[in-house]
């Protein structure tokens, strides 16, 4: 993509957060900056909306607004400016309100985006696509070694840092993935304290905040990282947390 086109995108996500354009989309699934920039816009979009609508509309403004006087534009030029009506007054005093409304919306609701949410289903959908394969994978018990473990995360641009955690916490499932069409995916699985646990690494862009995931039998956490994102999902009740803490420390990224 040539500079002219990515601004000619970046226009069109800025006049519409919200565009389904294909063409937009699929130039953006090849390119993360503009990927990124989609993401960041969908999620103002959203923080915008949910803060208007939680504004209260000032008691009586309507009535004060309709009540202005229609003002006679000939004898206004000759007369000198008389003090500001108190409509002034209120007009202001709600623009105030929404001003300072939309600066909590954006300090404080700050959530998963839509498109992050839809990311993190997506992720549990591919865990059932791989059930069959992952079962078979851990009733065998047999571990994936440093170098292979490293081949098959190398297909979403990241690696191990640290063979110690494999001596702890043995690899038995490591296969390179689709998650998302564009996207280059590595599905890891260890055995946990309830059944498995999921790790995938996407080199997709960083959602903007950590959050949680969950359907009927699994729960999850999507971790943005520096270049990309790592979910993690296991059975419900699995402490998800002790392992967030190992691979995020332990995996770099090499794109």
């Amino acid at each position: 993509m040539d500079e002219l086109e990515f601004q000619k995108f970046k226009k069109i996500v800025y006049a519409d957060p919200g565009t389904e354009d294909p063409e937009v989309l699929q130039a953006a699934r090849a390119n993360p900056e503009l990927q990124k920039l989609v993401d960041d816009m969908r999620e103002l979009d959203t923080s915008v909306a949910a803060t208007l609508s939680g504004i209260p509309i000032p008691a009586g403004l309507a009535e004060n607004l309709l009540a202005i006087p229609e003002v006679d534009t000939a004898v206004a030029a000759t007369e000198s400016p008389a003090p500001a009506p108190r409509y002034h007054y209120y007009a202001l005093a709600a623009c105030l309100i929404l001003a300072v409304g939309i600066t909590i919306g954006f300090n404080l609701n700050r959530g998963p985006t839509s498109s992050n949410l839809a990311f993190g289903d997506n992720v549990l959908k591919h865990i059932y696509v791989d059930v069959d394969l992952l079962n078979s994978a851990m009733a065998e018990s047999a571990t994936m070694t440093f170098p292979v473990v490293n081949q098959v995360m190398a297909n979403a641009g990241s690696r191990l840092n640290d063979n110690g955690l494999l001596q702890n916490t043995p690899v038995r499932f490591a296969l390179p993935c689709e998650v998302i069409p564009s996207f280059q995916s590595t599905h890891l699985a260890v055995q946990g304290n309830a059944g498995t646990v999921n790790i995938i690494v996407i080199n997709n862009s960083p959602v903007n905040g950590e959050f949680t995931i969950r359907d009927d039998r699994y729960d999850g956490i999507v971790i943005p990282m520096d270049q990309g994102n790592m979910i993690l999902i296991g059975e419900r009740n699995e402490d998800l947390d002790q392992y967030k803490d190992l691979f995020s420390d332990s995996i770099d990224w090499v794109i």
